[in-house]
C-alpha cells in the first residue's frame, strides 16, 4: 500500500479506471480505503436496489392500471349546462405544464440526490472526508425551484371563485 501526498484528478481517473488500486487515494492522515471488491460490492449492490425498487413501483402501478398521462393531467371545468360525470366516470380532463415541470423537477432532484449518495459513498469507503457534500445544497435549491409553477399554481387555485 502506498499514500499519494495529493490527490490529483488523474489518479481518481486511473482508480476509477482501476488503473491505480483504491488505496492510492487514501489521505495524508492515513484513513484507509475499503478494499476494492468490498467497495465495489456496496456500489453495486446500492445500483441493484435502486433498480429493484424503482421496477416494483413500476410493475406494481400497471397491474392497478395507473397512466402516467392522467397524472399529468388536471381536471378541467365544465360548461354550464353540462350534465356532471356519473359515478366511476372520470372528469374531462386537460394538460397540466406545472405537473409536466414538477415531474421534471422530482426527476432532476431525484438524480441529485443520488449522484451526492454515490459520491458520498465512494468517499467514504476510500477514506475520504465527505465535507465536498455540503456543496451539493446549492444544487438542491436550484432544483427545488423547479416546483415554483406547480406551488403557484396551487396557490392560485385557492382564490379562484366559482
Amino acid at each position: 500500500m502506498f499514500l499519494l501526498p495529493a490527490t490529483p484528478r488523474l489518479y481518481l481517473s486511473a482508480v476509477l479506471y482501476g488503473l491505480l488500486p483504491a488505496t492510492a487515494l487514501a489521505d495524508a492522515s492515513g484513513n484507509a480505503a475499503l478494499p476494492d471488491a468490498l467497495t465495489n460490492t456496496l456500489l453495486i449492490g446500492t445500483t441493484i436496489l435502486i433498480l429493484a425498487s424503482l421496477l416494483l413501483v413500476v410493475k406494481t402501478l400497471k397491474k392497478q392500471g395507473w397512466s402516467l398521462a392522467q397524472a399529468l393531467a388536471e381536471e378541467s371545468t365544465l360548461p354550464d349546462g353540462s350534465p356532471t360525470p356519473a359515478a366511476g366516470d372520470l372528469p374531462p380532463l386537460i394538460a397540466s405544464s406545472s405537473r409536466l415541470i414538477a415531474l421534471i423537477g422530482t426527476i432532476v432532484l431525484g438524480s441529485f440526490f443520488v449522484a451526492t449518495g454515490y459520491f458520498v459513498l465512494w468517499r467514504l469507503c476510500h477514506g475520504q472526508s465527505i465535507a465536498q457534500a455540503n456543496d451539493a445544497w446549492s444544487f438542491f435549491l436550484a432544483g427545488a425551484s423547479l416546483y415554483l409553477p406547480y406551488g403557484a399554481n396551487k396557490v392560485a387555485s385557492i382564490f379562484k371563485t366559482g
